[in-house]
């Protein structure tokens, strides 16, 4: 008896959004991109006030705010801090959620891990405080950016804590059976898996410690000052267009930084497919 095996017809996929659905998706698209505009049209005007639409393209409030002492050295210090600190808490992050993923009660260690997400910034703030002062803290860059990875640490922890309760354990079972040990199976096969999720959570963590600002303003000193800090006093003192220029070229650090992460998550996942076909 011969048996032919013939090919299922390929279903096609119902789409449930209507036109509707895609209108308000491209409109609230639209509407997050319209602050970007605004800041870029502002950064390269060529009037020395503040107009939108510009009445000319000048790259000249860029050039004053390169060549300023101030802002490079809060560009500088906005950059160590959030590079430093998303490290830091990537690290831990993805420390803690390997460990809770084998413990005993891994929901309640997982909320107690995103407890700062609920305490306000000025709370941290103010809790810190009288203990910085007490060990020679206050305006140092080692005492920020263990506020900093205080604050990033929850978010690059939601990132891996998807990524590694996906992960497929039967992957790291088979490398134990070849007689690989712990460290071993974590550092040739769960890491290089959890690539992607590591560069989304340095993102994002660079991202919430370069923004900071209520930490930054309580522990702080005028030898430390961030670019939000900058911005802040700046608009108090001056609102034109070197605080557009300087904002424009925030944007644009945190859009290299994403540029950066997503073509590593690319190349991490086009060489895992190499690797396991």
């Amino acid at each position: 008896m011969n048996l032919i095996l013939r090919r299922r017809p390929r279903q096609a996929v119902p789409d449930e959004s209507g036109w509707l659905a895609r209108i308000v998706a491209w409109a609230v698209g639209l509407a997050m991109l319209v602050p970007i505009v605004v800041v870029i049209g502002l950064g390269i005007n060529s009037s020395p006030y503040l107009n939108f639409p510009p009445s000319g393209l000048s790259s000249y409030w860029l050039g004053i705010v390169a060549t300023s002492s101030d802002w490079r050295d809060a560009f500088q210090h906005s950059v160590i801090l959030s590079s430093s600190s998303s490290v830091l808490s990537v690290s831990l992050a993805t420390c803690a959620a390997l460990g809770i993923r084998d413990s005993r009660w891994p929901r309640l260690w997982q909320t107690l891990m995103l407890l700062p997400l609920i305490v306000p910034s000025v709370v941290i703030a103010l809790a810190l405080y009288p203990f910085y002062v007490n060990v020679n803290l206050i305006g140092t860059m080692p005492g920020l950016a263990f506020a900093h990875t205080l604050i990033s640490f929850p978010y690059a922890f939601l990132t891996l804590w998807g990524a590694i309760y996906v992960l497929d354990p039967n992957l790291e079972r088979a490398a134990a059976s070849l007689g690989a040990n712990r460290w071993t199976v974590i550092r040739r096969i769960t890491i290089p898996l959890l690539i992607p999720a590591i560069a989304a959570a340095l993102v994002i963590a660079a991202v919430v410690s370069f923004d900071e600002i209520v930490l930054t303003l309580f522990l702080s000193s005028p030898q430390t000052v961030t670019i939000p800090v900058r911005l802040w006093s700046f608009v108090r003192e001056n609102l034109g267009p070197e605080l557009a220029a300087a904002s424009l070229l925030v944007v644009l650090i945190n859009i290299t930084i994403m540029i950066v992460a997503l073509l590593v998550g690319q190349w991490a996942v086009r060489r895992h497919a190499a690797v396991i076909p």
